[in-house]
């Protein structure tokens, strides 16, 4: 199943996709902090399980740049469950990059976050 997603270890200044060339074109454009997903062990085969090392970018990455980052996939294929996004952060799929949900039901979470407004 594919996920549908349109396109404080490291971080880089820039955008580079696997092949170590620049995006470019993209509007609007990566600006700021930028985490790949690689540096904290996601394999891009489609059959590793990658949900650890994309929560752990995703947090890791938010909380060194509170005020606003990116969080780069890669190009290939990325096997996942369920995560959570965080704010001030853009999560960008680069050109050839996917998500595929996992299909062991075990691999994913149920979380409940609810917000009460009182008078």
């Amino acid at each position: 199943m594919l996920l549908v997603l349109t396109a404080l270890a490291s971080c880089f200044a820039t955008a580079p996709l696997a092949s170590g060339t620049i995006e470019t074109g993209l509007s609007p454009p990566i600006t700021g902090p930028v985490c790949s997903v690689l540096d904290h062990g996601a394999v891009a085969d489609n059959a590793t399980l990658a949900t650890k090392a994309i929560q752990a970018t995703i947090d890791l990455c938010a909380a060194a740049h509170p005020g606003g980052s990116t969080v780069l996939v890669p190009r290939g294929s990325y096997r996942t469950a369920s995560i959570s996004l965080r704010s001030n952060m853009r999560f960008h799929l680069a050109e050839g990059a996917g998500l595929y949900g996992s299909t062991d039901p075990a691999d994913y979470t149920i979380s409940y976050q609810c917000t009460a407004i009182f008078d």
